[in-house]
């Protein structure tokens, strides 16, 4: 399995759990009176969390080299005007400029 299909399997059998825990909490003094159910909670949280972060990051990092493979129009049809590098003298603190 790839690493997007084997985390969201897991993200769905963490959620599933969950699920079947809702029913156990009514409200905070059921956590606070069972310890255990109160960390089973807390672990399945924050491995949803963490689940969402690597998929959120590994699909931001695909949509990165995507980006990067592929050139702008502006390059690939030859409308490029002017040197990026003249029109950066506009910023203040810009090395070169001649405002600083």
């Amino acid at each position: 399995m790839t690493f997007l299909v084997e985390r969201r399997a897991e993200l769905r059998r963490h959620v599933d759990h969950l699920a079947t825990l809702r029913p156990k909490v009514g409200a905070v003094a059921d956590l606070e009176a069972d310890l255990s159910l109160h960390n089973d909670l807390l672990f399945s949280l924050l491995t949803v969390c963490q689940l969402v972060i690597d998929i959120a990051g590994e699909l931001s990092a695909r949509a990165a080299t995507a980006s990067r493979t592929t050139r702008p129009r502006s390059v690939t049809s030859g409308e490029w005007t002017a040197s990026p590098r003249s029109s950066w003298r506009s910023f203040h603190g810009f090395r070169g400029s001649a405002t600083s």
